[in-house]
C-alpha cells in the first residue's frame, strides 16, 4: 500500500489527548490500511481473483463497532457492558455517518447497516435469519490509488461513488438492498474523523485509552504472566 491518507489518527490533537492519539495510531490506522488493500481486489494479474467483498464489509462493520465502544460514551463500565452495545452502535451511525447523499433515510440506513450488514456478517456468515425475508448484496469493484486517496480525504461524497445503500428495484420494497463496500469505507472514514473531533466525547475517550495503555505497559500486568507461561510451554 502506498500513501498515508487513510490515517485518522492525524485528526486527534496529540498535545491534548496523547493516549487516544497513540491508540488510534496503532489500533485503527493499521486496520484502515488493511481495508485499503482489500479495496484493491480482485487483482487477477497477481493471482488474486477473489474480491473479498464480505471480508471487507465485515471488517468495516467491526471498525464501526470499535468506534462505538472506545470513542463514543467511552468508559470502563461501558467496555464491560455488552448489553448496551446495540444502542451505541446505532447511535454512532445516527450521529456521525454522512447521511447526506444516501437515498435511504436515517432510520432505514441504520437498520440496514446494523441488522443486515453488521449482524449477519458477525454471527451468521452473511445470511439473514430464516424468518427474515430481507436480503443484502455486497457490491465491490477494484479501486486504484487515486480513488482510494479520494475516499480517504474527501469530506464530500465523490461523484463517482454513489450512495452506500441502494434499495433493490421495484418489486422488493424494504426487502432487498445493495450495499457498496467503497461507500462503506468512505462513510467509516468520515464517521471516525467526526467522532474523534467531537469535543463532547474526547475527554472520556482519552481516559479509556489511558486505562488500556497503562494495562499494556504495566510491568506486572496479568497478560504478561500468560504470555510468559505460553513462551515457556513453547520452549
Amino acid at each position: 500500500m502506498s500513501g498515508s491518507t487513510h490515517r485518522v489518527s492525524v485528526v486527534v490533537d496529540r498535545t491534548r489527548h496523547p493516549k487516544l492519539q497513540a491508540f488510534v495510531e496503532w489500533g485503527i490506522d493499521m486496520q484502515l490500511a488493511d481495508i485499503r488493500d482489500l479495496l484493491r481486489l480482485p487483482m487477477s494479474e497477481a493471482g488474486l481473483d477473489s474480491g473479498q467483498n464480505f471480508s471487507t464489509a465485515a471488517t468495516l462493520a467491526n471498525v464501526i463497532a470499535g468506534a462505538s465502544v472506545w470513542f463514543f460514551e467511552a468508559s470502563e463500565a461501558g467496555l464491560r457492558n455488552r448489553r448496551d452495545r446495540s444502542r451505541r452502535y446505532r447511535e454512532v451511525l445516527r450521529r456521525y455517518w454522512p447521511w447526506n447523499g444516501e437515498v435511504v433515510d436515517v432510520d432505514n440506513g441504520v437498520r440496514v447497516l446494523y441488522d443486515y450488514v453488521r449482524n449477519p456478517l458477525s454471527h451468521s456468515v452473511g445470511r439473514p435469519e430464516p424468518e427474515d425475508s430481507t436480503r443484502m448484496a455486497v457490491d465491490k469493484r477494484p479501486l486504484d490509488e487515486a480513488q482510494l486517496g479520494e475516499l480517504d480525504s474527501s469530506t464530500e461524497r465523490p461523484a463517482w461513488l454513489g450512495p452506500t445503500i441502494r434499495p433493490a428495484p421495484s418489486g422488493a420494497p424494504d426487502r432487498a438492498y445493495f450495499v457498496s463496500v467503497p461507500g462503506m469505507y468512505w462513510g467509516v472514514q468520515r464517521l471516525l474523523r467526526e467522532v474523534l473531533t467531537d469535543e463532547a466525547q474526547l475527554a472520556r475517550a482519552e481516559a479509556l485509552a489511558d486505562v488500556l495503555v497503562r494495562f499494556l505497559t504495566a510491568p506486572n500486568a496479568s497478560w504478561r504472566a500468560g504470555a510468559a507461561a505460553e513462551d515457556s510451554h513453547l520452549s
